[in-house]
């Protein structure tokens, strides 16, 4: 289908329902020769939908969900939206889901991605988010998950120490004891925010290396004027999607 038919289909759909399933995309005439299209319009890079009052406001929202049954087509051009689409709640949300659905094909563009310096700060949150959710979606790609994640460790810049902290948040949350050397050897080069998952100590706890710590907590935000001075060891996302 051309752009504007691909519009009119999914402008009918409007807002999401909660706790309902996405929708079957396919039903409405959309294929895989569609992805390039639906990727435009997930990016809205003219700003075609954004802050509209009509149902055309979630044509984005509905073209990133189509084109999850159409991964890996539309694979690169997506996380080289996250850029813009980072600062969009509902894709930091759903988008790793999406990207997810590529299953292996997911791994190099992610972590090249993660990876990029110039890359938004939030931008490669959302890669890593989508990186880890691979994992978690597919139990047979745990490890490569794994050995993907601990890449973006052991590449990553000096000045990564915010990106490395939130890459061991998943570490953590996919319980990859087979990556401590790797975290170790980050904590040892102080490439890591310890306000995002805590110092080694921490972090060895949440792989269930340790039951308890045998040094005092350090001050995970540089200030003892901080009321919570806590670590965040799970990475931020909600437990439940919006939908």
């Amino acid at each position: 289908m051309d752009k504007q038919n691909i519009i009119k289909a999914l402008n009918t759909l409007g807002e999401p329902q909660d706790g309902k399933k996405w929708l079957d995309y396919a039903k409405f005439g959309i294929t895989h020769q569609d992805a390039k299209q639906l990727v435009a319009l997930a990016k809205d890079k003219d700003g075609e939908f954004y802050g509209s009052e009509k149902n055309d406001y979630w044509v984005p929202l509905h073209a990133w969900r189509a084109l999850k049954p159409l991964m890996p087509d539309g694979l690169e051009p997506l996380i080289n939206g996250f850029n813009e689409l980072c600062e969009d709640e509902w894709a930091q949300d759903e988008i790793p889901e999406v990207i997810a659905a590529a299953r292996n094909h997911a791994f190099e563009p992610l972590v090249a991605f993660i990876l990029n310096t110039r890359n938004e700060f939030q931008a490669r949150i959302m890669a890593i988010d989508a990186l880890s959710q691979v994992g978690k979606t597919y139990s047979f790609l745990r490890a490569k998950t794994i050995d993907n994640l601990s890449t973006c460790l052991e590449k990553s810049d000096a000045t990564d120490a915010g990106i490395n902290g939130f890459v061991i948040s998943h570490l953590i949350d996919l319980k990859a004891v087979d990556a401590h050397a790797v975290i170790r050897a980050a904590f040892a080069k102080k490439q890591v925010d310890i306000s995002i998952s805590g110092d080694l100590e921490d972090v060895e706890i949440g792989l269930g290396l340790r039951t308890e710590r045998t040094t005092p907590r350090p001050d995970y935000h540089g200030s003892k004027k901080v009321e919570d001075d806590t670590p965040r060891i799970e990475p931020v996302r909600r437990e439940t999607p919006k939908v």
